[in-house]
């Protein structure tokens, strides 16, 4: 089964920004830097990409928000725990 690229990246974006870093791993502080794109430059460019990280940010449900994706960011990164 694959996933609806778009959407998941989305939705992990949102779940990531939904909470703080809990790992102190370098790969899981990496793969934050890299899901939350308010860290990068080119943030203008990634619009889309920002507004996943705002509706996280804000609380907001990132299954609800983004449908489109029944895949857990868990299953992707399984050493990824929320709090």
């Amino acid at each position: 089964e694959g996933y609806n690229g778009s959407a998941c990246l989305h939705k992990f974006i949102c779940e990531l920004s939904s909470a703080p870093v809990l790992q102190s791993g370098l790969l899981s502080q990496l793969i934050h830097i890299l899901l939350t794109p308010s860290s990068s430059e080119v943030e203008e460019r990634l619009s889309s990409y920002s507004e996943a990280e705002r509706r996280g940010s804000a609380g907001l449900e990132c299954d609800r928000e983004y449908s489109g994706c029944d895949t857990e960011l868990t299953e992707v990164l399984p050493f990824w725990e929320e709090e």
